[in-house]
């Protein structure tokens, strides 16, 4: 059991750097996009993003990048 926890874990962290890697390279560079928090679902079929961004005044035109880029996110 502890070791289907870790591996959870570890597939929530790969994705979360996964993920980061591919903002720093598609962004815009307006902002700073920053993967905060990865929860995979118990299959490991869906994952949630959490992300910051900085300036915050930014945040809807980065919501918007992500999500018109999310084919390429997964």
């Amino acid at each position: 059991m502890t070791r289907d926890i870790r591996k959870h874990g570890r597939m929530e962290s790969l994705v979360g750097r996964l993920v980061a890697e591919f903002l720093s390279r598609e962004a815009l560079g307006k902002s700073l996009l920053t993967v905060t928090r990865v929860t995979l679902s118990d299959d490991n079929k869906y994952a949630t993003i959490f992300f910051s961004v900085f300036p915050e005044s930014f945040e809807g035109e980065a919501l918007v990048f992500i999500k018109r880029r999310a084919n390429d996110i997964r």
